[in-house]
């Protein structure tokens, strides 16, 4: 019989304005102004356990992220190592440049330890009518992109050559496209712990600049983001 282990984590970005184009992500200055950042992680029992800092176990921990932008700018990136950003456009991007992207989200660590084996699936990520273009990004081994729009927006617009593309890189100046590799959250397995070994996940928050619902104009409006971990042996 699987033994459930459930931890939630909380994520708060408080005080957000995010002003857009309804024409398109990049046409005017995109951005949410994080002013705080809070984490917290609870647990029913004692078995998962999580960490800040890969050193002291609780079961819950406030997240403390190495980078936090003071607003978040629209990106594009198939892999979380490169993010890009345009350069110009008309009806849709033209020339994209690699992008300061520290300047852009939100990125940090957490750890996740148990005193047993067990899976490890992000169970459900629950964010408000904010989430126009959001993504959160898990990286283990290896990469998950999670793809946090609620639902449609209404001033949604084709901003790329294709739907459901993302930029993969830069070839003789111009964007190279590639399949959009984000998903829907449902019950994700992301990892097999080892008993007392612990597992870093790195997070990145960002705006996924291809996504066509990424140009809402949401102001003064208040950002909430939950990630729910499940362990399961």
């Amino acid at each position: 019989m699987k033994r459930v282990i459930l931890s939630l984590i909380a994520l708060t970005v408080a005080l957000i304005t995010l002003t857009a184009s309804t024409y398109a992500w990049f046409s005017l200055r995109n951005s949410v102004d994080t002013e705080m950042l809070t984490g917290k992680v609870s647990s029913n029992e004692i078995a998962l356990l999580i960490s800040n800092d890969g050193l002291s176990y609780d079961v819950e921990c406030e997240l403390k992220p190495d980078i936090i932008a003071d607003e978040l700018l629209p990106v594009s990136t198939y892999d979380l190592e490169k993010f890009y950003k345009p350069l110009s456009q008309t009806e849709i991007v033209e020339t994209y440049q690699v992008a300061d992207w520290e300047n852009r989200l939100i990125k940090g660590s957490i750890y996740l330890k148990s005193d047993e084996d067990c899976d490890i699936y992000l169970e459900e990520v629950s964010v408000n009518d904010s989430s126009y273009g959001l993504r959160l990004g898990l990286k283990t081994d290896n990469v998950f992109i999670f793809n946090l729009d609620n639902k449609t927006n209404p001033d949604a617009s084709l901003t790329i050559v294709e739907e459901n593309m993302v930029v993969k890189e830069i070839a003789n100046n111009y964007p190279v496209y590639i399949q959009d590799p984000s998903q829907k959250i449902d019950n994700n397995l992301l990892y097999h712990l080892t008993k007392d070994e612990p597992l870093k996940i790195d997070y990145y928050i960002y705006l996924e600049g291809c996504d066509i619902n990424c140009v809402k104009n949401i102001i003064g409006s208040e950002l909430l983001l939950s990630m729910s971990f499940r362990g399961e042996r």
